[in-house]
């Protein structure tokens, strides 16, 4: 996993992403950590990733589409994860579970799949109005962007991200926020707050089909192990104060692997297996609950409602 790219991230980061509050910031930054998150039903309820690959199967002419029908390639790629499992072994406890969400053949399957779908040819039929018409589609969850505005103002917001397009993610992004200001008639709110998150997350798309921000990262994360590998290196190797959301098994290892992990949703069977495999999950209720320790603690949140009111107490 210490692959060259991740080196060279570490070597040249800005001061920018270390932990620090914002000037002028009212927040009690020292309070909380660095968030980092998962996107794709961690931030959004769906998975935009599918919101994507049909935004390519649309733009791409019938009798251009190398790729199987969408359904088949997805039934695909959950029978070769499937298969991964079995080959791999035993997952009855965290730490192996851990192992195998961070091994080669399970990344394997995720790099296999990008590859096949860059091979292809069918990103070259996107479209700069196509895209927007599918970033109009993509719902995220309820708060997310209350937590953000009050996040914003102690720190960095850093996504790392599986995703296909780093461009991608920054379109949901503005087209979110923008549809968030404009709902809630706000004029206090930062205007470019979509911009400021940063994003770490593979690029598919060889032109530019979305404006550039100085927060995108293209980066070849493809499975959990490359996320906590990175944010380890974000962090120069301190992850005490560090935070980590997500919403789904892949995302284990920077869950267990961060100071405090959070598990967004409320996927009833994860959870069951999850405790089955030894790990301890307790509700995040608020900011003393980021203060727990216990190994393979888990905290658990249905939305960002709970997250967003922690950080905008640190405001009072």
């Amino acid at each position: 996993m210490e692959l060259l790219w991740l080196s060279t991230v570490f070597l040249t980061l800005s001061p920018a992403l270390a932990f620090s509050p914002r000037p002028g910031s009212p927040c009690s930054c020292d309070e909380l950590p660095r968030v980092f998150t998962d996107f794709d039903g961690t931030i959004s309820v769906n998975n935009t990733i599918l919101n994507f690959a049909e935004a390519v199967y649309a733009a791409t002419p019938a009798n251009k589409r190398t790729l199987p029908p969408l359904a088949s390639l997805l039934a695909e790629y959950e029978a070769n994860i499937t298969k991964a499992s079995q080959e791999y072994g035993s997952q009855d406890t965290i730490a192996q579970e851990v192992a195998f969400e961070s091994s080669t053949l399970r990344r394997n399957v995720d790099v296999t799949l990008f590859d096949r779908v860059a091979a292809s040819g069918m990103i070259s039929y996107l479209n700069s109005s196509i895209l927007q018409s599918a970033a109009e589609t993509v719902v995220l969850r309820p708060d997310f962007w209350e937590w953000a505005v009050a996040a914003s103002r102690c720190g960095v917001i850093t996504v790392l991200s599986n995703n296909f397009s780093t461009q991608w993610l920054r379109l949901v992004l503005r087209t979110t926020y923008a549809n968030f200001l404009s709902a809630n008639n706000t004029t206090h709110h930062p205007t470019n707050l979509a911009d400021k998150i940063e994003v770490y997350c593979p690029e598919i798309l060889t032109t530019q089909l979305v404006t550039p921000s100085p927060a995108d990262h293209p980066a070849p994360l493809h499975d959990g192990g490359d996320k906590l590998v990175l944010l380890r290196r974000l962090v120069r190797g301190d992850v005490s104060r560090t935070l980590y959301l997500g919403d789904s098994v892949d995302d284990l290892p920077p869950l267990v692997g961060a100071g405090h992990g959070v598990l967004m949703g409320n996927d009833t069977g994860l959870m069951a297996m999850l405790t089955k495999q030894g790990a301890t999950l307790e509700p995040l209720v608020d900011e003393t609950s980021l203060h727990a320790e216990g190994k393979d603690l888990i905290l658990t949140t249905g939305d960002w409602s709970v997250l967003a009111s922690i950080w905008e107490e640190e405001e009072k």
